[in-house]
């Protein structure tokens, strides 16, 4: 991988901006402090103002982009993850800081193993940050829950076995997603294709020998527990439904995808491997039996026709009896 490959021009800023935790070990401050606060927070943001300096061209297609764009983006998740790492040893807000440290990893990964695995179809939305204004919305609820019940019931904040439990899915979720995208290789995409690609073929290897979709599994489970990491009950049960009611929808059409791509092969497929990883989510599996009433309505047909062919041959043999005695 050359020093100019996206993965590796994101990755150098990704490691700058979690080793700002060891120059805000040295602030003079308090740990935990309001103003410690505010001066880690700016040297992240000039450190991101700094890297404007450098607007070198990176190859991503489909379209050029600079290299400030990845660096500022990486160094932001990376800025993140020692924020919640610093959370965390300080005892400030172990849950959140947690939180943020999971959810910072989650994006930068996203981009690097996309780099990697499909290169043709990375690109800045690669790193999820702006994945959807619900996905946004959703994450907004999710601090405010947390500040919220900090506020008013801060004992809530302390059951840490919750949030450890949380943060067993979030690990577990997160390994499961980044297996699939590496299994599938260059069949990974970030959004459904509804046209088949030159090279396409359907994965069965790995995870998928266990979930047609592990991917969504692995991100279904990880959306939940970062509700757990921060003792959200209400969000916790918010995103169970919204995730459930998303992944539901969405695989139900890439399966209507897949189906047309692969044909029977995915059918059997489906048979072999029945669970999609995500709970009660089913997929598209009334397909099959739709594919299959053609073919029994076909063999009715055929039987229909030869029993009317017979019949017409009968009848064509009592007429020509009939001929014969007049």
């Amino acid at each position: 991988m050359s020093s100019d490959h996206p993965g590796m021009v994101s990755l150098k800023s990704f490691l700058l901006g979690t080793g700002l935790i060891w120059v805000e070990l040295l602030l003079p401050t308090k740990a935990g402090s309001f103003t410690d606060s505010i001066v880690f927070g700016f040297m992240g943001v000039v450190a991101i103002a700094a890297y404007s300096l450098t607007r070198r061209p990176c190859d991503i297609r489909p379209a050029r982009v600079t290299h400030y764009q990845i660096q500022s983006r990486a160094f932001f998740l990376g800025w993140g993850l020692s924020c919640g790492f610093r959370c965390v040893t300080s005892g400030y807000s172990v849950p959140f800081g947690f939180y943020i440290s999971l959810l910072s990893l989650f994006h930068y990964s996203e981009f690097l193993v996309t780099s990697v695995i499909s290169p043709d179809t990375l690109s800045l939305d690669s790193f999820l940050l702006n994945h959807s204004k619900e996905y946004g919305i959703a994450a907004l609820a999710s601090v405010v829950e947390f500040v919220v019940e900090l506020y008013f019931v801060p004992s809530l904040k302390n059951l840490r076995w919750v949030t450890f439990t949380g943060i067993g899915m979030c690990l577990l979720g997160e390994v499961l997603r980044k297996w699939a995208m590496l299994t599938a290789s260059r069949n990974f995409t970030h959004l459904v294709r509804d046209t088949k690609e030159d090279g396409q073929y359907l994965v069965t290897s790995g995870p998928y020998s266990t979930f047609r979709h592990p991917g969504y599994a692995g991100w279904f489970w990880w959306s939940v527990g970062t509700q757990l990491v921060q003792v959200n009950p209400f969000c916790a049960i918010a995103y169970c439904l919204a995730v459930y009611k998303f992944f539901k929808s969405r695989i139900y059409y890439e399966e209507i995808c897949l189906i047309s791509f692969f044909g029977l092969d995915y059918i059997e497929y489906q048979k072999k491997v029945p669970s999609t990883g995500v709970p009660f989510v089913r997929g598209y599996i009334p397909v099959s039996k739709a594919l299959e009433q053609p073919l029994l309505r076909n063999e009715e047909e055929e039987e229909e026709e030869e029993d009317s062919s017979s019949t017409d041959d009968n009848f064509q043999k009592v007429e020509c009896d009939q001929l014969e005695d007049d």
